[in-house]
Parts: structure tokens; sequence; C-alpha cells
């Protein structure tokens, strides 16, 4: 005779095994990691480095292309319900690769002071993306000089180090206000001459930081001569590049999330940072950007691991978070 069991179990598929596009995923990264066994068994030295970094994006975009794939799937969803569980996956997968962007930076490309920023600069412009849609939609209208958001779009271009960009809106705001041009072009002159280490660039850390010690100091005497009194865009931007804390918390709602906050943070104070400090900042940043008014996410937790080079505590916490 059986004995009787007084609970009643619910047996479920898991419906991530089945999903046509995570299966792909599956199959997909199950190749990449076999070569890579391979890579790690037969290469020494930088071909072995470089080639780990290639895997490494390699992964990332077959993540993004997933990713892509399950948002189209998400939007043309006729049933509510599936639609949450795409968008869910989505975000998932768009974790997953914010995440392992940062550790490729800090733990295989280890990059080092200079390089490193231009990498962070790089991560954040990846996985803040807005800016390129809201670029679109002013430059699309008839005088952008004049649409609602111009502002908010050159703003955002500085926060991403886009000054390039940047400078190129500001000549639509002279061209627009004759009155303004003499600023706009001073702003302009500021945003050209920022120095910063540029891929393939022979000049030394020293006279990096010697230069833009000098930049600084020219942008704090016109911010003392009030030159951009008569403009508060303009003088916020200049506090900005200033590195004015107070000035980038005012713009919470254009950086969006602490990391972002981050890097801005670093480009336009510390631009040099070395590896060994990038937890402090990181740390900082956090604290202030959240300003005590809500607590760390488990995805923050996880990116704060990293930048504190513990890949033990980042492999513990997205085990903890995202494979239960």
């Amino acid at each position: 005779m059986v004995p009787s069991c007084p609970f009643i179990y619910i047996i479920r598929k898991d419906v991530d095994v089945y999903s046509q596009i995570l299966r792909k995923l599956f199959n997909e990264s199950h190749g990449i990691f076999l070569g890579l066994q391979r890579i790690d068994e037969e290469l020494t030295g930088k071909s072995r480095k470089s080639q780990l970094v290639r895997v490494s994006k390699n992964y990332r975009s077959v993540i993004r292309a997933c990713m892509e794939e399950m948002h189209q799937v998400a939007i043309a969803a006729k049933d509510p319900a599936n639609g949450r569980q795409f968008s869910s996956q989505v975000s998932i997968l768009s974790a997953m690769e914010l995440i392992w962007n940062l550790c490729e930076i800090l733990f295989i490309e280890v990059a080092p002071a200079g390089p490193l920023l231009l990498h962070l600069l790089d991560w954040v412009r990846l996985h803040v993306c807005e800016v390129d849609s809201l670029s679109a939609d002013v430059l699309g209208s008839e005088n952008p000089s004049k649409h609602d958001s111009f502002w908010n779009l050159v703003t955002i271009l500085v926060l991403q180090g886009r000054l390039d960009e940047a400078r190129q809106m500001l000549s639509k705001e002279a061209d627009a206000s004759p009155a303004s041009a003499g600023i706009c072009r001073i702003m302009g002159d500021l945003m050209r001459t920022m120095p910063i280490l540029s891929p393939g660039n022979t000049q030394t850390l020293t006279e990096l930081e010697l230069k833009w010690q000098h930049w600084h100091e020219e942008c704090e005497r016109y911010l003392q001569d009030s030159t951009f009194a008569t403009s508060p865009h303009l003088e916020s931007l200049l506090k900005i590049m200033l590195g004015d804390e107070a000035a980038l918390l005012e713009q919470k709602e254009l950086l969006s999330n602490w990391y972002h906050f981050l890097v801005t943070r670093l480009l336009y104070s510390n631009p040099t940072v070395k590896p060994i400090d990038l937890h402090y900042y990181a740390q900082s940043s956090l604290d202030l950007f959240l300003g005590g008014e809500s607590s760390p996410e488990p995805l923050d937790n996880i990116l704060l691991a990293a930048f504190e080079f513990d890949i033990h505590q980042v492999i513990k916490e997205c085990r903890d978070v995202y494979l239960k």
C-alpha cells in the first residue's frame, strides 16, 4: 500500500528552456565557450588577451541580438501576460550584458588609467542610448534650437562626453540667436579644447593631467567672470564641465542612474582615475545619487562588486539574483 502524502506538488516546465529565442542564445553561448577553452589552452601573452577580448565582445553581441529579438516579440505579443514575460526577459538580458561589459573592461581588458575612462564612457553610451532618439527628434524639427528638448539634448551630450556633437548643436543656437553667438562660440571653444586621451595618442598621463589642469583653470575663470551669466543653460553646462557635484546632481533625471553619474563625474573631475580608486568613486557616487532616499537594487550591488574588483562577489550576486 502506498502511503498517503499530505502535500500537493505543482510541477511546471521551465518556460525559458522552451523559448526558441533563448534556446538560440544557449546554443550560441555553448559554442562560444567551447572555443574559449581552446584559446585558454593554446594561446599565451598579448595574443591570448586580444582573443579573450574578441570572444567577450562576440558573446555580448549574441546577447544583444537575442535581446533585440525578444524586444520585438514583446512588442508584437497579443497576450498581455506573454508581453510582460518577454519584457521581463529583455530586462534580465540587458542587465546581463551591462554587467558582462563592465567585467570585460575591468577583468579582461584590464584597462589602465587613461584608457580606463574611455572604456567606461563607451560603456555608458552603449547602455544609456535614449539620446540618439532624442537627437533625431530635435534635429528633425523645423527649428532645432527652439525645440522643447533642445537644451536637454545638449546637456545629455555633455554628460556623456560627446562634446563634438554638443558643439554642433550650439552652433544652431548661435545661428538662430545672434545675441548669444559670442558666448556660444566661447563655450564651443572650451568643448573643443578639453584634453582627453584618445586611442593611439602618445602623450603621457602626466602631460594629459597638466593640459587638463590648465583647461580646468580656464573654465573656472569664465565662471568667476560670469561670462555665461546671461544664459542659465550655458552656465549650467560650464558647471558640469567643472565637475561641480551639485550641478551634476541637478541633472539626475537626464543621468538616469548612478553609474552614468559616476562616469560623468570622473570625466570632469578625474579623467586619469586609477583602477584602484574606482571603488571609492563608485560607492560615493551611488550614495550621492540615491541621497538616502532609496536603497541600492541588486544590480547596483553587482556593479559595486565589479568596481571593487571582487569577481567572486560578482558571480555570487549574479547567481543569487538571476539564477534562482
